[in-house]
């Protein structure tokens, strides 16, 4: 599988290159490990960023729990 056995930097820029390539993955927030956004060209000046995803990445696969809390304090 294409997306096993690498760094997850590399990981999240795969995944953001092959699903979200018209949206901007760019934005850190907080301690999240990946955010999709709508891009800032298509709102207007005054609002603010608008989130459509953010997901949290373990190496143990079944630490579940720990990436949604993770993701709830955030």
């Amino acid at each position: 599988m294409r997306y096993q056995g690498i760094r997850e930097e590399e990981l999240k820029n795969n995944v953001a290159e092959d699903f979200f390539k018209n949206y901007d993955s760019t934005k850190i927030i907080g301690n999240i490990d990946f955010t999709i956004s709508i891009p800032r060209a298509k709102h207007l000046p005054e609002q603010e960023e608008i989130s459509l995803l953010w997901a949290e990445a373990k190496a143990n696969k079944h630490d579940i729990y720990a990436m949604f809390a993770q993701l709830i304090l955030t």
